[in-house]
């Protein structure tokens, strides 16, 4: 289980890397409900997935509160703006 976990939590990672950077929950929450759902998700990054979601839903509500976007995105990797992407 903590094997697929991990997996798990790794493509979620790396589905976000592109979202993280610009993201701000507020304006991610487009129906103000203090969470953001897979549609709102996708709104911004069409190939985030259920998966992705619920490695990044730490308490298995079914969306994904602000605590935890902070903490997935914090987790993001930096991009290097002195480097060519």
């Amino acid at each position: 289980m903590m094997k697929l976990t991990v997996i798990a939590g790794a493509f979620a990672l790396a589905a976000g890397a592109a979202l993280a950077g610009d993201a701000d929950f507020a304006k991610l929450d487009a129906d103000r409900s203090g969470g953001l759902s897979l549609a709102e998700l996708n709104a911004k990054m069409a190939d985030f997935t259920a998966q992705d979601l619920a490695a990044i839903d730490a308490d298995a509500s079914g969306d994904v509160s602000e605590a935890e976007f902070a903490a997935w995105k914090s987790a993001q990797p930096k991009t290097d703006p002195s480097r060519p992407q």
